[in-house]
């Protein structure tokens, strides 16, 4: 008892009053609640046709990179040289991998020389890069010319491109997770509305 009084600063029997009125409070809660909640598929579907930008996926692409380093091969006429060698090889059939492999101790970032990223949103790649990439006359998969990038001159292999669309409403995983988010503001509003009328007695 005097644990809880001196960690709550109340007596102990105002402790227990309170803990048996929030027990109550929350069995009336639960008891009205019960089945107020369902969410019509009707509600579904006008959610998502009234809210097409929270259930679009951007378009995103899926490559490996590697960027040639001026401060590593002595300047920018020597980064741009051998960026062009480089991409002469991929032209011509020479493995991407293979290339990162044997150039990566002149690229910036070394350790992520050649490395699949996967599902890169538009919009985070510097925009000479991303002109590139989504452009629709861009083949994919496919190898870029070689572009500005950073503190060097990058080439990617483009493995993947995604163009930008609204998630299927047939989709079970999409519909759950409208019905979730409406029934969780639902609750919220059932909620307030019981304990303000809990108040009134």
């Amino acid at each position: 008892k005097r644990q809880v009084e001196q960690q709550r600063g109340q007596p102990y029997v105002k402790y227990i009053d309170d803990t048996r009125e929030e027990i109550l409070i929350q069995k009336t809660i639960a008891r009205q609640l019960a089945g107020r909640l369902y969410v019509p598929p009707r509600r579904l579907r006008d959610q998502y046709q009234g809210s097409p930008e929270t259930f679009t996926e951007e378009a995103a692409v899926s490559y490996k990179m590697l960027v040639v380093s001026s401060s590593k091969t002595g300047g920018v006429e020597p980064a741009k040289s051998l960026a062009d060698a480089i991409h002469r090889q991929v032209a011509l059939g020479g493995d991407f991998d293979a290339l990162c492999a044997t150039y990566r101790s002149v690229t910036s970032d070394p350790a992520r020389a050649g490395i699949l990223t996967s599902n890169v949103p538009r919009g985070r790649l510097p925009a000479p890069v991303e002109q590139v990439l989504f452009d629709p006359a861009f083949s994919v998969p496919g190898c870029t010319p070689v572009l500005p990038y950073d503190q060097g001159l990058a080439i990617l292999y483009v493995t993947e491109r995604k163009d930008r669309k609204m998630k299927s409403f047939e989709d079970p995983a999409l519909q759950r997770g409208i019905s979730r988010s409406l029934s969780h503001e639902m609750f919220i509003a059932l909620r307030s509305e019981i304990l303000r009328e809990h108040m009134k007695r």
